[in-house]
């Protein structure tokens, strides 16, 4: 009886720390997805800035070239 205690004992440990690990993955997973999302949009936000200095770079380029 007391080894299927212990044996029960340390199943319930194992799944325990099972799940908190399966959680704290989970959430790892979010941030970074959440960080590419963010990596993405200021990615997006550089190349409309490098556009808009190209464009104005050409338009204040004389036409007597």
């Amino acid at each position: 009886m007391r080894t299927f205690t212990i044996v029960a004992i340390l199943i319930a440990l194992m799944v325990t720390i099972y799940l908190i690990n399966r959680g704290i993955t989970s959430r790892m997973s979010k941030n970074e997805n959440q960080s590419k999302i963010t990596a993405i949009e200021k990615a997006k936000e550089t190349e409309r800035k490098i556009n808009n200095l190209v464009d104005l770079f050409f338009l204040n380029i004389p036409n007597s070239l």
